[in-house]
């Protein structure tokens, strides 16, 4: 949302063109991408590349910082870990480098995203069972002696078997399947 976008510390391009525009700015998109540009160039914001063609910007405050970014939602979190810090730099001196700067972005699914898939999921299972539930009880419906001579169920019967929650659909449904010629 909006706010969220205002409140965020990496922002695309594009991101930064929809708050000027919210802010009734007349601004062209072309011109946030050259500002950003200049901005980079004097150091004063710092680049990063995190998804494939997409640039996200962020202040240069000087202190040193990791990144974390949801694949799914595009969401990029900063940390900071001694032990992190400190295995790389080992890892540097065992093999026979001396670190002057390093970069490091970890990619995962975030908590939002993860929930999301959750509850989604939860509702494919729900509707799923809904469906096999209904199945069965129309298959019911169709559950006929050898003796009967009809091979149309009548309605009353089926009715009798499920519960009928939306009639004229039930009907629609009924007619199209028992009624054609």
């Amino acid at each position: 949302s909006e706010s969220q976008e205002a409140g965020k510390r990496h922002l695309s391009a594009e991101e930064v063109y929809k708050l000027l525009l919210n802010e009734n700015s007349d601004i062209g998109l072309a011109t946030v991408y050259r500002v950003l540009t200049q901005f980079e160039n004097a150091g004063i914001l710092v680049r990063h590349d995190f998804d494939e063609g997409r640039a996200i910007y962020e202040l240069q405050e000087g202190r040193h910082h990791d990144h974390i970014v949801c694949v799914r939602c595009g969401k990029v979190e900063e940390f900071v870990d001694p032990e992190i810090e400190k295995a790389q730099r080992q890892v540097s001196s065992r093999l026979g480098y001396e670190m002057t700067d390093h970069s490091l972005v970890l990619y995962g699914v975030c908590h939002d995203c993860r929930e999301k898939e959750r509850k989604r999921k939860e509702e494919e299972a729900r509707a799923k069972a809904e469906a096999e539930k209904a199945t069965a009880e129309v298959q019911a419906a169709f559950d006929f002696s050898a003796a009967s001579m009809s091979p149309t169920p009548t309605k009353a019967k089926i009715k009798k078997k499920i519960q009928v929650t939306n009639p004229q659909g039930f009907m629609q449904v009924y007619q199209m399947w028992f009624m054609r010629e």
